[in-house]
C-alpha cells in the first residue's frame, strides 16, 4: 500500500479509488453512510455500511490497530 494519507486514497487501486467516489457521491446525495477500512498495513480496502461498522470495528479493526488498522468516514475520502 504504501505510505500516505488513508482517506486521500494514495495507494489504493484505480477501481476502489473508483467506488469510493461513486460511494461518496451518494453519501453527498442521498446520505448513505459507509466506512472504508483495512485490518492491516498491507491489507485489501473494504467497505461497509453504517449499520455493520460498529461491529466490524470491534471485531476487525481495533483489535488490529497495531498490524496497522485504519479506517475513514466516506465523507472523508479525498481521492488523490
Amino acid at each position: 500500500m504504501g505510505l500516505g494519507c488513508f482517506s486521500c486514497g494514495k495507494g489504493f487501486s484505480g477501481d476502489t479509488n473508483a467506488i469510493l467516489r461513486r460511494y461518496k457521491e451518494e453519501y453527498e446525495q442521498k446520505g448513505i453512510v459507509r466506512y472504508f477500512y483495512k485490518e492491516e498495513t498491507n491489507g485489501s480496502i473494504k467497505i461497509v455500511r453504517e449499520s455493520g461498522f460498529k461491529t466490524i470495528f470491534k471485531t476487525k479493526i481495533k483489535p488490529n490497530f497495531s498490524k496497522g488498522a485504519e479506517y475513514s468516514h466516506i465523507s472523508e475520502f479525498k481521492g488523490l
